[in-house]
Order: structure tokens, then C-alpha cells, then sequence
């Protein structure tokens, strides 16, 4: 519900505004326990403490929310409700195929575009003049070519196979020949999105292609570089 005045960040026009999600909360969905509420894991070496709403900020006006549903609408239906994904997977690498290019991609630079747009969910995701150039994609459903903001997925799952759809972490952000890179889980994967437009960057696994398949490596939920920076900044925070 709109809850205020403020400048849309996708069209801005000074219009209401709505508490928009970064990640969309369905897929904080499978964390919820019993009673609604998604247990957040703090770097801080606190306990942890429960939500019962993915992270939101005042950020889209009521018809920008409706241009972000279109993308979010596919994604759930395709990922969750199809769903792609098996619940275990036993093998290296998994191939998702039959995916819609635009809507797939446009629905992942939507989640890193409102990372970037916001200033208090996540103020350390930075676009610089990227964040424009995304918001004109998610603007006129223009994906672009294969090398503008190529991403791709690590498949993560647990000893047994089982894929781990339960969790939901902040993005980390490296560096990769120069260019920004956001790592990030959600919807059973490691994301990794790389923030660049240049046809000569080889990103080191498959980017989603415009053919619409996705190959997914398959790695342990305790490997992969998210894992490896939460662990990091656990370890800084309880020498502290």
C-alpha cells in the first residue's frame, strides 16, 4: 500500500509510495516457520532475530510496482510453481532450459537494480552510471544483448542432495578483471551478477543464454563466495 510522497526511483515522478521488496517475498516463503516469521542470521555474532516481511523500503510508486510484478509474476511461476528446480539434485551441474530470456533476465537486474536504488536495505550495493542504463531496460522490457550485465547461478545444496531453496542472504560485492560483481543467494541459488557491458569480459561459468537455457553448477551451501564472506565477517565480528 502506498504510504507516502516521494520520488519513484524507476520513473521519477513524485507520486505515493509503496514499502517495495529488494527480493520479492515469495521467496523468503520457504524460511517462514510455523508462525510466519523468517529467522535472520546476523554477521554481528547476535542471535538471530525473526521477520515477518522480506526487507522492504518506500522505493516504487504503485504503476512501477505493477512494471516489476510483470517480471516477478514469470519468475515465481516459472521457478516456484513450475517449479525448475528438483528438490535434490545428485550431479555436477543441473540445465534449466525453456526459459524466457527477457522476462528471466529483466527479473534478476530488477532485484540488483533496487539493491542499488535503495539507501538503507542495502546501501553498500553501488551502479554508479549502470543504475540508470537498468532502470531504461526494466523501463522498456529490453534485456539487452547476452554481455550487458551477464549473470549466471551456482545450484547450492546440502550433503544430501537437498537443494536449499531457505535462504535468503545480503548481497557481497568483489571484484572480478576490474569490473563490480554481486553475489547473492536466494531461490536455491548463488547468483553472480556482473556489472559490466563489454562483449570481450568472459565471466568464469555460463551467463543465462538467449536461447534460454541456464546450466547451473551444482556446489556444497557451504562453499561458494557468499558463504565464504558471511563466514569472514562472522569471524571479524567476534574478535571485536
Amino acid at each position: 500500500m502506498p504510504v507516502s510522497q516521494g520520488r519513484c526511483a524507476l520513473c521519477r515522478a513524485v507520486r505515493p509510495l509503496c514499502n517495495s521488496h529488494i527480493v520479492p517475498e515469495f521467496c523468503y516463503r520457504p524460511m517462514y516457520d510455523s508462525k510466519g516469521r523468517a529467522r535472520i542470521i546476523s554477521t554481528s555474532g547476535k542471535g538471530p532475530k525473526y521477520v515477518q516481511k522480506g526487507l522492504r523500503e518506500k522505493l516504487l510508486c504503485p504503476e512501477c510496482e505493477q512494471v516489476i510484478n510483470v517480471y516477478e509474476s514469470y519468475f515465481k511461476a516459472f521457478w516456484y510453481d513450475k517449479p525448475a528446480l528438483p528438490r535434490t539434485v545428485r550431479r555436477r551441474e543441473f540445465v534449466v532450459g525453456s526459459i524466457d530470456y527477457a522476462k528471466f533476465k529483466l527479473f534478476h537486474l530488477s532485484v540488483l537494480w533496487r539493491a542499488g536504488a535503495s539507501s538503507r536495505v542495502y546501501p553498500d550495493v553501488s551502479l554508479g552510471s549502470h543504475s540508470s542504463r537498468i532502470r531504461q531496460m526494466l523501463l522498456c522490457g529490453d534485456p539487452g544483448p547476452q554481455h550487458h550485465y551477464p549473470f549466471g547461478g551456482l545450484l547450492t545444496v546440502d550433503h544430501e542432495g537437498t537443494v536449499q531453496l531457505e535462504a535468503v542472504t545480503p548481497p557481497y560485492s568483489f571484484k572480478y578483471k576490474r569490473f563490480s560483481v554481486y553475489a547473492w543467494r536466494y531461490a536455491g541459488c548463488e547468483w553472480h551478477y556482473f556489472v559490466s557491458r563489454r562483449r570481450s569480459l568472459r565471466i568464469p561459468f555460463q551467463a543465462l543464454l538467449p536461447r534460454g537455457d541456464l546450466v547451473l553448477p551444482v556446489i556444497p551451501f557451504t562453499q561458494g563466495l557468499v558463504f565464504e564472506a558471511f563466514a569472514d565477517d562472522r569471524r571479524r565480528s567476534t574478535r571485536h
